[in-house]
This record gives C-alpha cells, structure tokens and sequence, in this order.
C-alpha cells in the first residue's frame, strides 16, 4: 500500500470480528492456552484494549516522538496519549537520567553540578 492512501477515517482492523466482538472471545482462548490468567494480582486485566497501552508505551520506549504516537494511535489529542496510554517505571526513568548523562560526556559529576571549578575556594 502506498503511502497516503490509506482513509483517515477507514477501520484499522476491518472485518467482522471486530464487530461481533470476536478478538475478546480470541484473546481469552489464547490467554487460556497459553496458561496466563486473564486477571492479574492486582485486578488488571489482559485484554484485546490492553494491546493499545502496550503498544503506545513500547513506541515511547522506543523513542518514537509522542506525535507519531499519538497519530499511530489514531487518539484526537496528545494528552490521551502520553497520560493514560503511556506508562513508565523506574527503569524508564532511569533511562531519562542516564540520557542526561551521555549529553556530558559521561560525567555525572557535571551533571549534578558537584564538579569543583579551578580557582574556587573548594578547589583551592
């Protein structure tokens, strides 16, 4: 397909089974065979809509630009996007940090700004 010509307004997944609410039904079936339950520890469940949060949080870690997402996503505004489908821990923000890092050549000491300056009363 080329690009452009897909419709804006056009059905991602086209089909029937989209609307007869088929992908639930297959989802569960293979959540099933697979052996992992369908409700978690925590109350969170694995369904087809699920798909949609981890894909956009994948495109994040990825570093795709939260507009490609956003428009990937098909969603009206970016705030949908990065507030309620994209999700980050605490190795994505360690990632971040590391990120500010590398901008310094590696130097965390500049970074955090406790590098000592020649000719101040700590360097001294």
């Amino acid at each position: 397909m080329r690009e452009g010509s897909l419709d804006p307004k056009s059905k991602l997944w086209p089909g029937k089974w989209a609307e007869n609410r088929r992908a639930a039904q297959m989802v569960r079936r293979d959540l099933e065979s697979a052996g992992i339950p369908y409700r978690n520890s925590q109350g969170r469940v694995f369904d087809f809509h699920a798909f949609r949060h981890t894909f956009i949080t994948n495109l994040s870690r990825a570093g795709v630009f939260p507009k490609v997402a956003q428009e990937l996503a098909r969603h009206s505004s970016i705030t949908l996007t990065l507030a309620r489908y994209t999700h980050m821990g605490l190795f994505d923000l360690k990632a971040g940090i590391a990120a500010l890092l590398e901008l310094t050549n590696g130097s965390s000491e500049s970074a955090t700004g406790t590098s000592v300056c020649v000719g101040s009363p700590a360097g001294s």
